[in-house]
């Protein structure tokens, strides 16, 4: 269940995090500014309806939902016959902010760093290696 206080946070964060005032927020959503101030100081609930445009906007209403990052990594495949475009998994907030924080480094050599640390992060250590090795043997 979703605490109602931390909702409106939430929703005003995402609104933020797009960059939209109120009244743009409230415009995308087929609502008047007045509304929309409402659902962020918390004495209105958005319905289905609103919270669906902002997903279509490209806000996380997941995020405002729940309190977890989602993100979504698009492909395509056949799935039961049909074709399936998007898949989405959900991310803790330290992962989302990390995703975010490299998204927006500027300089191209800082980003292989990062990719490089995170290559070398996760490689197994020569422990975890042996362990891994001592289970195949002994099944």
């Amino acid at each position: 269940m979703t605490d109602k206080s931390t909702f409106f946070i939430r929703l005003k964060e995402i609104r933020k995090k797009m960059k939209l005032t109120q009244a743009q927020a409230a415009e995308i959503c087929g609502v008047r500014q007045e509304t929309w101030s409402r659902y962020e100081k918390g004495t209105l609930s958005p319905g289905m309806d609103v919270l669906a445009a902002i997903a279509a906007a490209g806000g996380d209403v997941n995020y405002i939902l729940t309190g977890e990052y989602s993100f979504i990594k698009t492909f395509s495949m056949t799935l039961s016959g049909e074709q399936v475009d998007a898949i989405t998994a959900t991310l803790s907030e330290r992962e989302a902010k990390l995703l975010d924080n490299y998204r927006h480094i500027a300089d191209e050599e800082d980003k292989r760093t990062v990719e490089r640390t995170a290559l070398m992060a996760a490689r197994p250590t020569s422990k975890e290696s042996e362990s891994k090795t001592k289970v195949k043997r002994a099944g």
